[in-house]
This record gives structure tokens, sequence and C-alpha cells, in this order.
């Protein structure tokens, strides 16, 4: 008769924890070698050298009671927008780096955008 092969038993957990804990290290070091782009700088300082300043101008205080509505307090309306695969990119990296959502990161930017724009901030390079 045919032997029976001993198996050996499988520990869920401690496997979950190694492929999680593996992946978030190859998917840092992924984005810590794109961003490098083979110049050996860190994502943080390339991105940190070509970043403007921004100086927020001398906000008007609100009337006593009244508060500006979180984006988060107000309806909302979705727009889907194609961007360049480059500017993706640093949004993924900065976004890793920073464990903030790519969508909370750009409605600040054109948060950011417009309130250049309407006069309540300025950028200074």
């Amino acid at each position: 008769m045919a032997e029976k092969k001993k198996t050996k038993s499988w520990n869920l957990a401690e496997m979950q924890d190694t492929l999680v804990k593996d992946t978030e290290e190859k998917i840092e070091q992924g984005f810590k070698e794109i961003a490098d782009g083979g110049t050996g700088q860190s994502a943080a300082a390339s991105l940190e050298q070509s970043a403007p300043s921004v100086q927020p101008m001398p906000e008007t205080t609100a009337p006593a009671g009244q508060q500006q509505p979180s984006v988060y307090q107000e309806p909302t309306q979705n727009i889907n927008i194609p961007i360049p695969t480059s500017q993706h990119m640093r949004l993924k990296i900065i976004s890793a780096q920073t464990r903030q959502t790519m969508k909370d990161m750009v409605v600040q930017a054109i948060s950011l955008w417009l309130d250049v724009q309407e006069g309540k901030s300025e950028i200074k390079r």
C-alpha cells in the first residue's frame, strides 16, 4: 500500500504577517527607486528641492459663530481627469510617505490653487 505523506501544518496568521511586511517593504523600496531616478537622492529630498513655498495671505476673520465648512461637510461632485503619469507617480509617492489618501491630497491641491487664483494665498519660489 502507498504511504501517506505527512504535511506540514500552515500557520495562516504568521504567513499573512510576513507577507504584509514583505510587500510593504518592497513597495517602499520601489517608490524610493522610482523617485531616485538613478541619482541617489531620496524621494523626499528631490521633491523638497522642486516644491515652491506657499505663503498664505492674511485671512479675514469670519463673523462670530460662522466657520468655513470643511470639504467633507458639504455636497461633493466627482471629476475624472487624466493627469501625466509622472505627476500621478509623484502624488502616489507622497501619499505613501505621508499616509494620506491621494483623494484628500488632490482636494487640498485644488483648494490651494483656487486660493491662489482668488488672491487668498501667494506662492513664492
